[in-house]
């Protein structure tokens, strides 16, 4: 019988070390709770920003240059994918806007960004149909 678990990288790591899972398959962290593990780095990801078909960022040259007005998509703080976004934001000298939905659904990420103007940032590997 096979189990599959989801959940955030530091639960699934703490229940690997006691036990309690015999594998888990998720992204690199640098979590000290991967010391004194073995790992196989799979594959690498990029990144991407997703908007609804009609936002104004598809239409507008230089509706990028703010980024920071329109509501943000994000992962959890602590997720090794915020810490990319979290990056991105900092090279590009973009301040994060004080609206955003912080979360690892992905349903429910996929869904505000359809009925918003917001901007979801996530690896190109989640934003299938």
């Amino acid at each position: 019988m096979v189990n599959a678990v989801t959940g955030p990288s530091a639960y699934l790591l703490s229940r690997l070390r006691v036990g309690e899972l015999d594998l888990v398959v998720g992204r690199v962290t640098d979590n000290a709770q991967i010391l004194g593990l073995t790992f196989e780095h799979l594959y690498s990801e990029s990144m991407t920003l997703i908007v609804r078909n009609d936002h104004p960022l598809l239409t507008d040259p230089v509706a990028h240059t703010h980024l920071d007005h329109y509501p943000l998509v994000l992962r959890l703080a602590g997720a090794t994918i915020r810490k990319f976004a979290d990056s991105l934001f900092v090279q590009h000298g973009i301040s994060p806007p004080r609206q955003r939905l912080e979360t690892l659904s992905l349903t429910l990420s996929r869904r505000y960004v359809q009925c918003s103007q917001a901007i979801w940032v996530a690896p190109c590997s989640e934003t299938g149909p």
